[in-house]
C-alpha cells in the first residue's frame, strides 16, 4: 500500500465541503467513520469520542493489517506446503510398498518376495480404506473452506468485485500458481544459499586462519641453528594446513641482546603474510650478531612480538627459537648477566591475556631453568636431538601445537562452566557411561536406592514445531500448547545412590525397573551438582526437541533413542533412556571435531549437522552427534546467539565445525548433493 498520510479525503457527506480530520475505530460503529470539521461541529462523533484518532493513524492502520495479512497468508501457505511434502510422502509411500519393476523383483530373495506378495494381496483393502478417509477429509475440508469464503461477505463489499473464473480454465489456473509456488520456492532457496555462503565466507575468515610467529634468536652462536629454521617453513606450512583446514599467516621477531638492539628501537621484523618466501628472504637477510654476556633479550622479543605485530585470528601461536636464557638471575646460572634484575613474568602474562600460545624450544641444556617457566605453555626438548633433523622437529612441534590449539582431534564435548565446576574429563555423560565396563548387575556393586517415579510421555506439538523451525529456542515458552503430555504409568525402581559414570555437562546414575527384565538398564540423568531437571519444558526442550531435528532426513535408518521424562515424589524431573548394548562412537562433537571414518552412517551424521545449518539459516546447528549403531544419545545445540544452553558454543561452534567440514566434504558430498545443499566454495 503507498498511501500518503497528506491525502485529502473528502468528507463523505455530501453537504460538508472540508475534508476528514477524524476517524472512528470503535468495532461497533454502525454509520460513517470519517469525520471533517462540520461533522465535529453539529457533534457527529460525539458518541465515540474515546475511539476517535487523527487522519494519519488510519493509514498506518491500514499498513498494520496489511503487514499482519501477509504474515496470515503466508503462515497458510506454509500449512498447505507441509499438507503437500506429508501427501508427497504418503504417494511416494505407496508406490514404495506396492509397485516394482519385475527386473528388482527378480533381485529380491524369496523372503523378500514373499513379504512383497503379501502387502500386494492386502493392497485392496488399504485401496478401500485410503480412499473413504480421503474423500471424507476433502469434503469436510471443502465446506470448511466454504464457509469461510462465506465468512468473508466478498458480496456485500462495495470497493471488491468477485473475479469470474472459468470452470475450464480451472486446471491452468492451479498449475499457474503451482508453478508460481515452485518458483517463488526456488527463488527462497537461491536467496537462502547466498546467504549461507556469506556466512560460511565469515566463518573461514574468522576461524579458518592461525596465526604463527617465529621469535628467533639471531646472535652469532645461532648462526648454524637459523637455517634449519628457514627450511622447516614450507614443510610446517603445508602440513598445519592439511590437518588443521587453517591457513597459517606468517611472522617472526629477530632479536639479540638488548645492547645490539638497532638505532629505532625495535628488533627486525616481519609483518604477517602468508607468502613464505619472503618470510624465507628475511630471514637470510636478517644480520647475525654476536652478544656480551650468555643471556639475550627474550623479554623484549616477546614484548615486540606481542605489541607491534597485528594479531588478527583467533588461533595464535608463537615458537621460541634459542640456545640462550633470558636476563635475570633466577632463570639461568651462569656468572655474567648486564640485566641481573629483569623478570620475563609479566610478559608471560600478557602472553596468556592475549591467548598466544608459547612453545618453548630447548635447544641445549643452557636454557634449562627458563623453559620451567615455559612449562606453562608447550615446551620441546631438542637437546640432543640429530642436528639435521632439527628443521624436522621444529615443524613437527608447530604441527602438533597447531592441532592441540585448534581442537580438531578433540573429541569432547565443550562446556560453558568453569572448568573448577565441570569434572577432568571432557567426554559426554553417555560416552563416560560406556568407558565403565560390566554394570548389569550395578545394584552388587554400589550402593542403590527405590525410587517411585510417574512416568511421562512427552512430545512436540508437530505445527508449534514446524512455526519454529528457524527459531527452535521458541518452543517451550508456553508448555500448556507446545507439548502433548500423557501419564504412561508408574516405575517401581531401584537407582544408584551416588552417580555411576561422570560427564562434561552430566552425572549418570544407572536404573533398572523391578518389574522389567534383568538386562533392562536405564541411564538418567541430572545436571552436575545434583540439580534436577527442575521445569518440565526445560528437560523436554534439551532432549526431544533435538531428537525430531532428525526427521527431516530419510536415509539411513538412524533415529535418536526414545528418552522418558520421570518425576519423582518431590516434583522433580529426571531424563531417562535405555542403555544400549554396543560401541559407542562419537561422529562430531560442539566444536569442530569430526569423525573421518567412510562408513554410511558417518556420512550421513556428518550431511544432518550441516543440514540442520542450512535449513534453519544458520540460526542453529545439531552437533555432538553420538551413540551405538543406529540409536544416537545426547546432542548438543550450537545457535547464532549462543543460549541454548551450556554445551551452546555459538557461532564459534558453528564455525569450528564448517571450517573443518570444508577439508572433510567429500564425506558427505553424496547426501548434500542429493538434498541441493551442495555449495561451492
Amino acid at each position: 500500500m503507498n498511501q500518503s498520510s497528506d491525502l485529502a479525503i473528502k468528507c463523505p457527506n455530501p453537504e460538508h465541503n472540508k475534508n476528514v480530520i477524524l476517524v472512528c475505530f470503535d468495532e461497533c460503529c454502525p454509520g460513517q467513520r470519517l469525520y471533517c470539521h462540520q461533522c465535529v461541529k453539529i457533534g457527529v462523533p460525539v458518541s465515540h469520542l474515546e475511539y476517535q484518532e487523527e487522519l494519519p493513524f488510519m493509514f498506518e492502520h491500514f499498513k498494520k493489517v496489511e503487514k499482519e495479512c501477509d504474515y496470515l497468508i503466508d503462515r497458510m501457505n506454509k500449512q498447505m506446503d507441509m499438507i503437500n511434502q506429508n501427501y508427497y510422502l504418503l504417494v511416494e509411500g505407496i508406490r514404495s510398498k506396492y509397485q516394482m519393476s519385475q527386473q528388482s523383483l527378480l533381485n529380491l530373495s524369496s523372503e523378500q518376495i514373499n513379504s512383497f506378495l503379501s502387502s500386494s494381496i492386502s493392497f485392496q483393502l488399504f485401496q478401500s480404506k485410503i480412499q473413504n478417509l480421503l474423500e471424507q477429509l476433502t469434503n469436510k475440508f471443502l465446506c470448511q473452506l466454504q464457509q469461510l469464503l462465506v465468512d468473508l461477505n466478498l458480496t456485500d463489499l462495495n470497493y471488491y468485485q468477485i473475479p469470474k473464473i472459468n470452470p475450464n480454465k480451472s486446471e491452468d489456473l492451479h498449475q499457474t500458481r503451482n508453478y508460481q509456488r515452485i518458483n517463488d520456492k526456488k527463488k527462497q532457496d537461491d536467496r537462502m544459499i547466498k546467504e549461507i555462503i556469506i556466512k560460511q565466507q565469515g566463518f573461514l575468515e574468522e576461524y579458518g586462519k592461525l596465526d604463527i610467529c617465529y621469535v628467533i634468536d639471531f646472535t652469532s652462536i645461532m648462526e648454524k641453528y637459523i637455517e634449519q629454521v628457514r627450511c622447516c617453513i614450507q614443510e610446517s606450512f603445508d602440513v598445519i594446513k592439511l590437518q588443521t583446514n587453517r591457513d597459517p599467516i606468517l611472522s617472526s621477531i629477530a632479536y639479540y641482546d638488548i645492547e645490539q638492539k638497532p638505532q629505532n628501537g625495535k628488533y627486525h621484523q616481519f609483518e604477517f603474510s602468508n607468502d613464505i618466501e619472503n618470510l624465507k628472504q628475511f630471514i637470510a637477510e636478517v644480520p647475525i650478531k654476536g652478544g656480551r654476556d650468555v643471556p639475550e633479550d627474550i623479554r623484549g622479543a616477546l614484548e615486540q612480538m606481542i605489541t607491534n605485530l597485528k594479531w588478527k585470528n583467533k588461533f595464535k601461536i608463537a615458537i621460541l627459537i634459542t640456545d640462550a636464557p633470558c636476563h635475570g638471575r633466577k632463570y639461568h646460572n651462569f656468572p655474567w648477566d648486564y640485566h641481573p634484575n629483569d623478570d620475563i613474568t609479566e610478559t608471560l602474562h600478557r602472553l596468556i591475556e592475549k591467548q598466544i600460545i608459547l612453545i618453548g624450544f630447548n635447544l641445549n641444556d643452557r636454557t634449562v631453568k627458563i623453559q620451567k617457566c615455559l612449562r606453562l605453555f608447550f615446551y620441546v626438548d631438542a637437546s640432543g636431538f640429530e642436528f639435521n633433523k632439527l628443521a624436522q622437529k621444529i615443524a613437527e612441534s608447530l604441527v602438533s601445537v597447531s592441532v592441540k590449539a585448534t581442537q580438531v582431534n578433540s573429541k569432547g564435548t565443550k562446556s560453558k562452566k568453569q572448568q573448577k565446576e565441570s569434572p577432568t574429563n571432557t567426554d559426554g555423560a553417555i560416552e563416560a557411561l560406556y568407558k565403565q565396563g560390566d554394570f548389569y548387575n550395578f545394584e552388587k556393586q554400589t550402593r542403590v536406592v527405590n525410587n517411585q517415579f510417574t512416568v511421562l510421555n512427552v512430545t512436540i506439538n508437530d505445527q508449534v514445531f514446524a512455526d519454529n523451525l528457524l527459531s527452535i529456542n521458541k518452543i517451550g515458552k508456553n508448555p500448556e500448547t507446545d507439548y502433548l503430555i500423557k501419564v504412561e504409568g508408574q516405575f517401581d525402581c531401584i537407582r544408584t545412590e551416588f552417580p555411576f559414570a561422570f560427564g562434561r555437562i552430566n552425572d549418570v546414575y544407572l536404573m533398572k525397573n523391578k518389574n522389567g527384565q534383568q538386562d533392562e538398564i536405564y541411564v538418567i540423568k541430572s545436571p552436575l551438582g545434583k540439580k534436577m531437571q527442575i521445569s518440565l519444558d526445560k528437560a523436554d526442550i534439551d532432549e526431544a526437541l533435538k531428537q525430531q531435528n532428525l526427521n527431516n532426513c530419510k536415509f539411513p535408518d538412524a533415529v535418536y533413542s526414545d528418552c522418558l521424562i520421570l518425576m519423582d515424589s518431590q516434583n522433580k524431573y529426571w531424563i531417562a533412556e535405555r542403555f544400549l548394548k554396543g560401541e559407542f562412537v562419537k561422529y562430531n562433537n560442539n566444536y569442530g571435531y569430526i569423525n573421518e571414518c567412510i562408513t554410511e552412517l558417518n556420512k550421513f551424521d556428518q550431511a544432518f549437522s550441516y543440514y540442520t545449518f542450512f535449513i534453519s539459516n544458520g540460526l542453529y546447528m545439531i552437533n555432538d552427534v553420538q551413540g551405538v549403531g543406529h540409536y544416537f544419545t545426547d546432542p548438543a545445540v550450537n545457535t547464532s546467539t549462543g543460549e541454548f544452553d551450556d554445551t551452546d558454543q555459538g557461532q564459534e561452534g558453528q564455525g569450528m565445525f564448517l571450517v573443518n567440514f570444508q577439508s572433510k566434504i567429500e564425506i558427505a558430498t553424496k547426501i548434500l548433493k542429493l538434498l541441493n545443499m551442495l555449495i561451492e566454495s
